[in-house]
């Protein structure tokens, strides 16, 4: 930040943001679960009608016995389950490392913990404000902002608290802000 710059709106995120990953990590505990009931003696799958079709075609070809061992369908669960929960704590961390703000000259929009990513958008070349936001987002008073930039730049933010306030103060900011 320059010497001169005063932040003047810190944008806020909804708790809502987590959602996408703790349904990830439901799903990576309900994988695990599987996967050991499928290491057990009578895995789930053994009652399933394509199982017992499966078992009687290839008895009929290759003998008895012949079939994928259970240990093999538990490894290819748990690493389905390792994967959702690495992306499930990818998720629920991104947040935590998100700080939107306005300053009195730029936008700011910092995320990341290993590598971070900064995107700067001065406001004399602001063009307008795009508002987008759902039906649950309207229940839960959140949406999306996407500043619009001069040629290709924009700023998408997500999941903004309170993004009606948030979009009158930004205008107000920019107006106050433009030159005549």
């Amino acid at each position: 930040m320059l010497e001169n710059e005063v932040t003047r709106l810190v944008i806020k995120r909804h708790p809502f943001i987590y959602l996408a990953g703790l349904v990830r990590l439901f799903i990576a505990i309900g994988l695990y679960l599987l996967s050991q009931n499928a290491n057990s003696a009578q895995p789930f799958w053994d009652k399933w009608a394509v199982i017992e079709w499966y078992r009687d075609t290839v008895s009929e070809y290759f003998g008895a016995g012949f079939g994928i061992p259970a240990l093999w369908v538990s490894l290819a669960i748990l690493a389905v389950a390792v994967w959702f929960f690495i992306k499930a704590i990818a998720k629920l961390l991104h947040p935590l490392t998100l700080r939107d703000e306005v300053t009195s000259h730029r936008l700011t929009s910092r995320s990341g913990l290993l590598f971070q990513r900064k995107q700067e958008l001065y406001l004399r070349a602001v063009d307008g404000v795009l508002l987008e936001q759902s039906l649950i987002g309207k229940l839960m008073n959140t949406g999306t902002l996407k500043v619009i930039g001069r040629g290709d730049s924009s700023i998408t933010l997500t999941y903004v608290l309170y993004y009606d306030e948030t979009k009158d103060a930004f205008d107000h900011l920019l107006l106050k802000e433009a030159p005549i």
